[in-house]
């Protein structure tokens, strides 16, 4: 069984957050061991924000990639939860950055995903640590020749797709709904 934490930076003072979070994080993943489940660690709001919607930290403003201290305060995040849990039993995973928003220049995306893969790999390695990467509401397509072994390994892409922003989406039957999605699934084998 899978569980995913979200990390977030919500208050301004980042040691605060860190401090008090890593308490709870800590009891979070001690109570997970016992119940035998694996944590994925996701970075759901990033300073400045990295999408504009509510789920990113605040909503109606994306400036996280227009702030290199703002990559950086990532990417430190990342690194001291890879240093702080490594080798923890329940920690599955490490999500670098929760839905990017889709006019973020992927070159900065994929940019912050290869640092964000090397700072998490100086603490996990690929055999114990998954290292997530959202595909910024792209086309696998994008992705199809990233962060690929034998240089990068056990390296996930996060496909979100939803169904519920866009009438004729909203309105498929099972039907419609499976015909959808195994023609997203064969257009991106090609």
């Amino acid at each position: 069984m899978l569980t995913t934490l979200i990390i977030g930076r919500m208050v301004k003072s980042a040691i605060l957050l860190w401090k008090a979070g890593s308490i709870y994080l800590t009891e979070h993943l001690l109570g997970q061991k016992n119940w035998g489940l694996s944590i994925v660690l996701d970075l759901h709001a990033a300073p400045g924000c990295q999408n504009g919607f509510d789920n990113g930290g605040i909503k109606d403003v994306c400036e996280w990639h227009t702030d290199p201290a703002y990559i950086e305060h990532s990417l430190w995040v990342l690194e001291n939860l890879a240093m702080r849990y490594q080798g923890h039993v329940a920690l599955h995973a490490i999500e670098v950055l929760n839905e990017p928003r889709w006019d973020i220049d992927i070159n900065v995306l994929k940019h912050y995903d290869t640092k964000a893969y090397a700072r998490i790999r100086k603490h996990c390695s690929a055999d114990a640590v998954t290292v997530v990467c959202h595909d910024g509401f792209r086309s696998f397509q994008s992705y199809s020749d990233f962060l690929l072994p034998p240089e990068f390994n056990n390296v996930v892409l996060d496909i979100h797709r939803y169904q519920c922003f866009i009438r004729e989406e909203i309105d498929l039957d099972i039907f419609g709904t499976s015909k959808k999605l195994w023609w997203i699934g064969s257009t991106k084998r090609h």
